[in-house]
């Protein structure tokens, strides 16, 4: 049986860390180690990691980064399995994810799967099933659904790879603050893959971790095009394809800043009266120049 690496980066997750590695303990595939990287917790970690006396878990302890990706490439670099499958320290697995990823990826001949997801408060309450609108289909092409469609499977529970793919993509992109929907597209376009659509991930939602959500937070957006560029930049993809979602993500990325800068109503003033009549270049240019320039007379140069 192959091994399983395990990767948990933590902050500050004492009273949800038990839980997450006790839905690792239960898996019926049992060929895994598990690994805590802790950013630098003040919330009591240490002491609820030096409870756990399985043998294949190992805790470790740096300094504070805030930098999410660089976590992640950190736990590869601690682990020795073949396959490498993330899991962040506030969510669950369902008891045969690792079985099952493992065997779709050995009958696929596939070095990287995702399944479905779904979204639970800390109440216990299902709030969304990422994958719902897959169930019916076929095929699925998770390239199309995730890319073009925004399918939301980007979850870093939800990462299954070979260490030989997460190696040739060179791990997780450090420059990002999350780096999860960058990582998934690039291991879609570079190596095989499957798809379940069993619900295998758990993903927990609560006040401290819905920056992604965040209606003032532009980074998603920006992170979204960084990726779609790169993969222009090495011929996977053709701008025909994209250039929708580009205008798009820069469009909703401004809005993001108007909201947190309080100009609202300005940002979408200026976008609603010219989104449909600018050519792709031309709001490229107007996106980056309202990023670039916004201040406190934004508004009233637009609502003029």
């Amino acid at each position: 049986m192959e091994k399983i690496s395990v990767l948990i980066p933590s902050f500050n997750r004492a009273g949800y860390l038990p839980e997450t590695i006790a839905s690792v303990l239960r898996q019926s595939y049992q060929e895994f180690e598990i690994i805590v990287l802790d950013d630098g917790s003040t919330d009591g970690t240490p002491q609820i990691m030096s409870l756990f006396t399985d043998p294949r878990i190992y805790y470790h302890r740096r300094q504070r980064t805030g930098l999410l990706p660089r976590l992640r490439n950190q736990l590869a670099e601690l682990s020795t399995g073949s396959f490498l499958a993330f899991l962040d320290s506030d969510d669950l697995w369902h008891e045969k994810k690792l079985e099952m990823c493992i065997t779709a990826c050995k009958t696929e001949q596939a070095e990287f799967c995702l399944s479905d997801c779904v979204e639970f408060t800390t109440q216990g309450q299902s709030t969304k099933t990422a994958g719902a609108s897959l169930r019916q289909q076929s095929h699925v092409d998770l390239k199309k659904e995730i890319l073009i469609n925004n399918v939301t499977l980007t979850y870093g529970s939800n990462i299954f790879t070979s260490r030989k793919l997460f190696n040739q993509l060179n791990g997780f992109d450090e420059n990002m603050f999350h780096g999860d929907h960058d990582f998934v597209c690039r291991a879609l376009w570079h190596g095989k893959n499957c798809y379940l659509r069993e619900p295998l991930n758990l993903i927990r939602r609560h006040d401290k971790n819905m920056s992604s959500d965040n209606l003032n937070d532009e980074r998603p957006y920006e992170e979204y095009n960084t990726t779609i560029l790169k993969l222009l930049g090495s011929g996977l993809i053709v701008m025909n394809e994209v250039a929708h979602i580009i205008t798009k993500n820069n469009y909703l990325a401004a809005l993001s800043i108007a909201r947190k800068k309080g100009n609202l109503s300005g940002g979408r003033y200026l976008f609603d009266k010219t989104k449909n009549k600018l050519s792709f270049n031309e709001m490229q240019y107007l996106v980056k120049f309202f990023i670039k320039t916004f201040g406190s007379n934004f508004q009233s140069r637009t609502s003029r």
